[in-house]
């Protein structure tokens, strides 16, 4: 958000190819602040936190639990020894041919590592993966949470359906999302503005024989579903999520459309 104009800045930064994470509450901010500390620390990058308006004017009391640096840490430490030969090079002369070089390893190892990093830390979330249904949800950063309180207005259970939250939306960790998607027949995603992990990963997903139908921004048919100005909310979410389960057999007699 800007005081002068709308822009949203996953868009920005992916120009400039640098990473994104995003955090969903203030919560969020701290515990996703320390894992990316860690993956720029391996991977040489420096790595955008996307903070939604009402994420940074908010506040949240919680405990700070030290295991939970400590497994961490563990983490860190035994990533770092099963990648003894990745090497991080940077050359500050920003001119033909360093810069070139610079480049090259930006798209040859450093943005895979980030990859690698996602994956194998797991910073993806992927709630109810035993249902194995058709149709999965996809939530970014505050979307989450807007999502977990519209699913509560449709009277629909957290627990009845697969939902998936991605920490870094780009780089996606691809590895985990295709497990995510597969056997899937429609996945709904949902974040704040412009469509930024629904493009991503629909281009990754282009090849794929049994690919799902995904739906963001928009529908199968191109009609507008979650709005691509202003911001998401709980209300916003439950009215088009709603004619969307609707449709599907096991919400059918929930008469959720209406």
């Amino acid at each position: 958000k800007s005081s002068t104009t709308p822009h949203q800045t996953d868009l920005v930064h992916y120009a400039n190819h640098v990473p994104t994470a995003y955090p969903g509450n203030v919560r969020e901010i701290l515990d996703v602040g320390k894992k990316l500390t860690l993956a720029s620390m391996i991977s040489g990058l420096a790595i955008n936190l996307k903070l939604e308006t009402s994420v940074c004017d908010g506040s949240q009391e919680f405990v700070l639990n030290p295991d939970e640096d400590l497994l961490l840490a563990e983490k860190f430490l035994k990533f770092t020894k099963e990648h003894p030969d990745y090497k991080r090079h940077f050359n500050p002369i920003l001119l033909k041919p360093h810069v070139l070089l610079n480049e090259e390893e930006l798209f040859t190892s450093k943005l895979p590592m980030i990859r690698e990093i996602s994956r194998a830390f797991r910073f993806d979330i992927w709630n109810n993966r035993h249902l194995k249904s058709d149709i999965g949800i996809v939530a970014t950063g505050k979307s989450y949470y807007d999502l977990i309180t519209a699913l509560k207005e449709l009277n629909i259970s957290e627990d009845e359906v697969e939902i998936y939250k991605p920490m870094i939306t780009w780089p996606p960790d691809m590895a985990s999302f295709k497990e995510f998607a597969h056997g899937k027949k429609e996945i709904i995603l949902i974040e704040e503005k412009q469509a930024f992990f629904e493009t991503h990963v629909k281009s990754e997903l282009f090849n794929e024989t049994n690919r799902p139908v995904i739906v963001g921004k928009h529908d199968e048919n191109g009609l507008p579903l979650f709005k691509e100005n202003a911001g998401l909310d709980s209300d916003s979410i439950a009215m088009a999520l709603g004619k969307r389960l609707s449709l599907k057999e096991q919400f059918k007699e929930r008469q959720l459309e209406k």
